[in-house]
């Protein structure tokens, strides 16, 4: 008898593990989370009523053990597909150029493009680039309507100006 009500606890401990993941995929308003937490501190409670040593090896070993669990779940959620559903970011594929200073910007822009700027950018302001008017943002400090750019970064709808003095 005393050794069911081991393995039950030991069961309740997985269990909460067990929860606790399922809360990070379905997410439930911390329902989940809330029974795992339960789980957890039953199979504890059950483990102390067998054995003092047994309920603090367990306790010991479910603190040491709780950073660790918690870290592999933020580590994990980013990657499921609830999270990217409620953050609004869809994954995208990875290109050698993606984020870097010669990513593609809108209409084909690429860094080395050149320009003029057509209003002042404070940081944030119009140029006209390739024959095309884009808002664009000065790499450093201000940049006069007129003054020749230089395209240093365009990654998606973002183009990154500079003045160029060539």
């Amino acid at each position: 008898m005393e050794n069911l009500a081991i393995i039950w606890a030991v069961i309740l401990i997985v269990a909460a593990l067990l929860l606790f993941f399922i809360e990070l995929f379905l997410p439930s308003g911390g329902l989940f989370g809330l029974m795992a937490g339960a789980a957890l501190v039953a199979g504890i409670v059950m483990l102390f009523y067998q054995n003092t040593t047994l309920g603090l090896i367990g306790t010991i070993a479910s603190l040491l053990a709780l950073p660790f669990v918690i870290a592999l779940g933020f580590k994990l959620l980013p990657h499921t597909p609830v999270f990217r559903l409620l953050t609004l970011s869809d994954r995208q594929q990875a290109s050698p150029t993606a984020g870097g200073e010669h990513g593609d910007g809108p209409h084909g822009i690429t860094a080395g493009d050149r320009g003029k700027a057509l209003t002042e950018l404070r940081p944030v302001g119009t140029c006209q680039i390739e024959g095309k008017r884009l808002d664009c943002l000065a790499e450093h400090g201000i940049i006069q309507p007129g003054t020749p750019v230089r395209v240093v970064w365009a990654d998606g709808m973002q183009v990154k100006v500079r003045a160029d003095d060539a």
